[in-house]
């Protein structure tokens, strides 16, 4: 019982302060349910008597009413019975009602024991079920809320069945039976609990619910809001855009105006201002279009003075009238250029009297300048015109007419209205060919028409004159509809060239005749002064002479000996001159070449205590004519020797910066300032007087720079006073080597360009002899590899006939054949015919790459 009345006075004491918490009266009448029931067993188990009060006999009963009265109470709040039921919400206000009375009876007495039993027996016994059965129409009607309540009637009815069968005697005493009351009431009042708690569980998520709808639709009407409010602003900011954007279009079209777009307004007081102005005003006015808006006064500010009257009466005249104004005028900005303008407005009449222009204004300061330029152009070349005594033509195809200066007509001697009678006049044999001049032009050939010829003059003889003529106008087709041209009398010029062609061909004759003169008297002296210089070295050697006459006889074969050497160098620039010699190029290594040179000097050097150094490196090679190299080489060496001394040195190299240059450089006293602009020129004598007394023939450098440029090269020098001289040979740079392979079997010519690859970069073909000297008439190769067995032209006639070639003859020869062993006619064998007739060396086919690369 302890555990009972503790457990029901917690649950009355926890619901209370839920109560007071939630304020739902729902709560006030579970919490005096409990209260009630703890009351009415605690008077039933006759605790009351023992430790509270002595009460009434009734009073359990009374209580127990209350109970019911507050159960009803409840239910009706908890299961919303008024709405939900309403018949079974009346039946439960009646049955209420008669608790209520019962329980006012049975705490005053006022009614009999057994009456007020019967009543409250059988009453309490109809009350349970009628609330489970609203308990179960409630769940029936989808209220969660009542699974709970179902539940704690059913078990409160279940205990009271227990309670009712053990008095009854249907059910035997025990503890189950004797508490049944106790332990449904307990049991009833933990699951109203449990239901009053999921209720208020259900009440709060329909509140969440309600609250989450509430917010959601908050937020879908913020979301409406914010949208609508998104969807005007993108409006607003796409009408501003579109008005920007107009705007902008506005201002670029009126920015590329050529000009100023502008409104002027001149009021009825005659005050004047620019409401609207392109920023092209800040350009051309230099102004503002704001420091105008209200007051045009600075823009007639800078009209030109001179303008000025005339461009206000020009507006002052379009206001009264309302007629457009157009006019032309200057600015004037200090001391720079006009600016000309060209306004071009329409006015309107406002309603307050002002005038309203709407137009622009053109820079039109090129345009001027360019009709000033015109105008002094033409000018200039009606000037020039008439200067040059040139007449003008200007033809219509179309008609046939033209339309001449005056003094075309004078050079023609005819007005010369039509073609035909331009023609007329013309030299028959020219006729044809200024026809097709002026032709070729009409057809597009030639940019003009130009051509010299003759015309009758007024004497009746033959005049020259040079016709120039451009067409003009096309028709669509290049017809040509409209030519302008020039005519001009050269007969002066004429006679000038004639005469200077007599003159050219005399001096070439007088030329020629010189040439001959000096190559048959160096020819004819050769041989005499051979024999004079021999005679006189063998007399001066004779013992039968006295010591005055060996001197004498000396000195007159030193003289001998100069005039000879003199001869030979003019019979060499003759033959020179007039192409007698010709270069036979080929590869020379310069060291050895060098030093064949060298040693034709030596005793000389030697005997004036001269060291001559070789310092070419002995890789080096130049393509050049050998013999004539040798004659640079060998006159540069004997000048050295003739102007140093004793202990002096001369040194051949090969500059670093000139890839195929020969240097001789001396220890001499260096060339003299004045003698270095004539020191290559053959008309002007050079002779100087060597260290050792020894005389030249003042002709050698000149000789010299005529046989480099005969080998394709040139002669440069390097000299100051006291310091030595130093001459450079520059012979061509040629990395361009040519190799001419002649074989009739394309295997043959392949496995040769494959050896060769990394050696020539230029390798010619021919198939045989013949095709191989067609080649060489177009190309001389630097080297001929030849087959000897081939077809039209084997390779011994092949071989034969470049060795009697003037241009080919020094070209090296490399022969080839696989019949080693065959005999030429005259029976020798086949390698050494091979090189009897002029080949250089020999292979055997098949050719190997170690055996045919270092013969190359």
């Amino acid at each position: 019982l302890g555990l009972y009345y503790g457990a029901l006075l917690v649950m009355c004491l926890y619901n209370l302060f839920i109560y007071f918490s939630v304020r739902d009266t729902a709560y006030l009448f579970y919490v005096s349910y409990i209260a009630f029931s703890w009351l009415t067993y605690f008077v039933i188990n006759g605790l009351v008597f023992q430790y509270l009060w002595p009460a009434p006999p009734l009073a359990g009963l009374g209580f127990a009413m209350c109970a019911l009265v507050c159960a009803i109470l409840f239910s009706r709040s908890f299961l919303n019975t008024r709405e939900t039921m309403p018949k079974t919400d009346k039946i439960l206000l009646g049955l209420a009602v008669i608790y209520s009375v019962n329980a006012l009876l049975m705490f005053t007495g006022s009614a009999t024991f057994a009456i007020t039993t019967s009543v409250a027996y059988f009453s309490g016994l109809a009350l349970p079920p009628l609330l489970l059965y609203a308990g179960i129409r409630n769940l029936r009607l989808e209220n969660r809320q009542a699974r709970y309540y179902v539940l704690a009637w059913a078990t409160y009815l279940a205990g009271l069945l227990l309670y009712i069968l053990k008095d009854l005697g249907v059910l035997p005493y025990s503890f189950i039976t004797a508490y049944s009351m106790q332990i449904g009431t307990l049991t009833d009042v933990v699951l109203l609990s449990l239901a009053l708690a999921d209720r208020i569980r259900m009440l709060r998520e329909e509140k969440e619910t309600a609250q989450n709808r509430i917010i959601e639709q908050e937020h879908r009407a913020l979301k409406i809001s914010e949208e609508a409010r998104a969807t005007l602003d993108k409006e607003v900011v796409e009408r501003t855009a579109q008005l920007k954007e107009a705007l902008d279009r506005l201002q670029k079209i009126a920015s590329r105006v050529p000009g100023i777009v502008y409104q002027f307004r001149m009021r009825a007081d005659g005050g004047t201002s620019v409401p609207y102005a392109s920023d092209a005003a800040r350009a051309i006015y230099r102004l503002d279009p704001e420091e105008v808006r209200g007051d045009a006064s600075k823009t007639f500010a800078c009209v030109h003075p001179d303008d000025v009257d005339t461009y206000v009466a020009s507006i002052q005249a379009s206001a009264r009238d309302l007629t457009p104004w157009i006019h032309e005028y200057r600015l004037k900005f200090g001391d720079e250029p006009d600016v000309w303008l060209l306004g071009n407005a329409i006015p309107q009449r406002e309603p307050d009297g002002s005038t309203l222009w709407h137009g622009f204004i053109t820079d039109i300061t090129e345009r001027k300048r360019t009709e000033e330029a015109r105008r002094k152009s033409e000018e200039r070349w009606k000037f020039a015109v008439e200067g040059s005594q040139a007449g003008i033509f200007d033809w219509n195809i179309q008609t046939g007419e033209s339309e001449c200066t005056e003094r075309w007509k004078e050079i023609y001697g005819i007005e010369g209205k039509t073609f035909e009678e331009c023609m007329s006049r013309t030299y028959p044999e020219d006729q044809a060919d200024t026809i097709a001049s002026l032709q070729a032009h009409f057809d597009g050939k030639t940019p003009t028409a130009k051509h010299e010829y003759r015309i009758m003059d007024g004497n009746g003889g033959w005049k020259w004159v040079l016709g120039r003529g451009l067409a003009v106008k096309r028709d669509a087709d290049g017809k040509p509809l409209r030519v302008v041209g020039t005519i001009t009398d050269i007969s002066g010029r004429k006679q000038a060239e004639l005469e200077l062609r007599q003159a050219k061909e005399q001096a070439e004759n007088a030329t020629r005749l010189k040439d001959k003169f000096v190559s048959l008297v160096t020819h004819d002296l050769r041989g005499p002064l051979s024999s004079l210089a021999m005679g006189l070295k063998t007399l001066h050697g004779s013992d039968d002479l006295s010591p005055a006459d060996q001197l004498f006889v000396g000195k007159m074969a030193a003289h001998s000996r100069e005039l000879l050497n003199l001869t030979e160098r003019l019979l060499d620039l003759s033959q020179l001159q007039t192409g007698r010699i010709v270069p036979r190029k080929r590869f020379i290594n310069c060291r050895g070449f060098a030093s064949a040179q060298i040693g034709l000097f030596q005793n000389m050097a030697a005997r004036k205590e001269i060291a001559i150094v070789n310092n070419i490196p002995e890789t080096m090679k130049v393509y050049a004519d050998p013999d004539l190299a040798g004659e640079c080489v060998k006159n540069l060496l004997s000048n050295a020797i003739k102007f140093c001394g004793k202990g002096d040195t001369i040194t051949l190299f090969n500059p670093p910066d000139m890839p195929s240059a020969i240097a001789v450089k001396d220890d001499g006293p260096g060339i003299k300032p004045d003698k270095l602009p004539s020191l290559f020129k053959a008309e002007m004598k050079k002779r100087s007087v060597g260290t050792a007394g020894e005389k030249g023939t003042g002709i050698g450098l000149a000789h010299v720079k005529e046989l480099m440029e005969a080998n394709g090269g040139g002669i440069a020098f390097e000299s100051a006073p006291g310091k030595g001289s130093a001459f450079f040979l520059i012979f061509p740079h040629s990395f361009n080597i040519t190799v001419l392979v002649v074989d009739d079997q394309e295997a043959v010519r392949a496995a040769i360009r494959e050896h060769c690859a990394g050696i020539f970069p230029g390798i010619l073909e021919a198939g045989n002899g013949e095709e191989a000297l067609a080649v060489i008439k177009t190309v001389t190769p630097h080297l001929i590899i030849t087959d000897i067995n081939m077809p039209v032209m084997d390779g011994l006639q092949f071989i034969q006939a470049v060795r009697n070639d003037g241009m080919a003859r020094h070209v090296p020869i490399i022969a080839m054949t696989s019949d080693e062993a065959r005999f030429a006619s005259n029976g020798m064998d086949i390698r050494s015919y091979c090189l009897h007739i002029g080949a250089n060396d020999f292979v055997n086919k098949p050719v190997a790459a170690n055996d045919l690369v270092p013969r190359v």
